[in-house]
């Protein structure tokens, strides 16, 4: 659109100056200021239509760039309770294998050595009925 701008520019400026020979008041003088006014107009159209499309750019522009950083961030935060589920139930599944072997030592020598033992032992008998 910049080159059909120019050209109007230029055109503008002949019309100025053939306007500037002509008798004021005449008919070809009052069809030459029309002729002006309407190229005029065509070039201020122009530069509305440049400037939308450049701030509908620069808002798509913005609007994509909101949207990388909410997927990053949240892709961050899925990683993160990923992460944490896991650190949770591989702790869960340590404990419960730490107490099993605790179990079974008990099983050969008849007697919890720790308090911490005798703690897991008792809640786990909490749940079977005697």
């Amino acid at each position: 659109m910049s080159v059909e701008k120019r050209l109007l520019r230029e055109e503008i400026e002949s019309e100025m100056k053939e306007l500037g020979k002509l008798e004021v008041g005449s008919d070809k003088y009052k069809a030459a200021v029309d002729g002006v006014t309407k190229l005029c107009d065509r070039v201020i159209e122009i530069e509305k239509l440049e400037a939308d499309r450049q701030d509908k750019e620069a808002q798509r522009e913005i609007e994509t760039e909101l949207k990388e950083k909410q997927m990053k961030a949240d892709n961050r935060d899925r990683m993160i309770k990923n992460g944490i589920s896991m650190f949770s139930i591989g702790s869960s599944v340590g404990l419960v294998a730490w107490g099993t072997l605790k179990a079974f030592e008990f099983e050969k020598t008849g007697t919890v050595c720790t308090l911490i033992g005798k703690s897991f032992l008792n809640n786990i008998t909490k749940f079977v009925k005697r």
